[in-house]
């Protein structure tokens, strides 16, 4: 392995660069539930790099069922519940891959109830809270 060369394509990633993104157009989230509603179907997640400053931070991607043209970023609720997934439950096992998360999700696409929610200690700040619609 060449840590440089590995290095280099990981710095120069672009942001959009997954499978969920290709052949479909950026939407924000707030234009996507003011078209669709509150209630969205989640078919297929990734976690991107994006640029921060002079550094990348992780980025929750999603798709919905309500429109196979785009994808939108999901705020940090979705990287939760992406990470969430992830998890194996124990820690000598492997994360579960995203790969394995989009093929059950296609299986079983998850519908959630997203609403723009205030944050308790800071009022001027928001996020995205995800509740699942059983």
């Amino acid at each position: 392995m060449n840590l440089k060369d590995t290095a280099k394509k990981a710095a120069s990633k672009e942001t959009k660069e997954s499978a969920i993104t290709q052949g479909r157009d950026k939407i924000k989230l707030e234009e996507l539930v003011a078209q669709y509603g509150n209630t969205l179907t989640i078919c297929g997640v990734d976690v991107l790099q994006v640029k921060d400053g002079d550094s990348y931070r992780p980025a929750a991607a999603m798709i919905v069922t309500e429109d196979t043209k785009h994808w939108t970023f999901g705020g940090a609720s979705l990287l939760t519940i992406i990470n969430a997934w992830q998890d194996p439950g124990a820690p000598e096992m492997e994360p579960i891959s995203i790969d394995l998360i989009n093929a059950e999700l296609q299986k079983a696409p998850i519908k959630f109830n997203i609403v723009k929610t205030q944050q308790k200690k800071d009022p001027r700040k928001s996020f995205w809270k995800y509740d699942v619609v059983d």
